[in-house]
């Protein structure tokens, strides 16, 4: 298992795909924001991880249409929360730059707006 430190807590640092940690033959440095110090070697997707990705997405896809919109919202608004809670990382570290941050990640409090004012026009 590849794991690194951060802020004393253990992280894996492998994929999360379909519920479970997968490996990748090959891994990039990751370089502190602060210092240019190498924190971890993380897991490097190709095609293989991509593959596995969008399957685990399209077996998910049912389960997660068949909830309620209200349902959804609610798991998206957990994990919300999660995003809010203050970290040791966060407060020891500098904000993330634009660069750092996904373009196209909404943030999650957004989309369960969305999910919740679809349960309201859609029953």
């Amino acid at each position: 298992m590849s794991e690194a430190s951060v802020a004393g807590v253990a992280i894996d640092t492998r994929h999360w795909i379909g519920g479970r940690r997968v490996a990748s033959p090959g891994t990039f440095t990751d370089l502190s924001p602060i210092d240019e110090q190498p924190l971890a070697e993380i897991a490097r997707g190709g095609g293989a991880e991509v593959t596995q990705a969008v399957q685990a997405a399209r077996d998910a896809f049912p389960g997660w249409a068949a909830t309620a919109p209200a349902d959804r919202a609610a798991v998206l608004r957990a994990i919300a929360g999660a995003e809010d809670k203050p970290s040791a990382v966060s407060d020891s570290a500098p904000p993330a730059r634009p660069s750092e941050v996904p373009a196209g990640a909404p943030p999650a409090r957004r989309t369960a707006r969305k999910a919740r004012r679809m349960g309201q026009q859609h029953g």
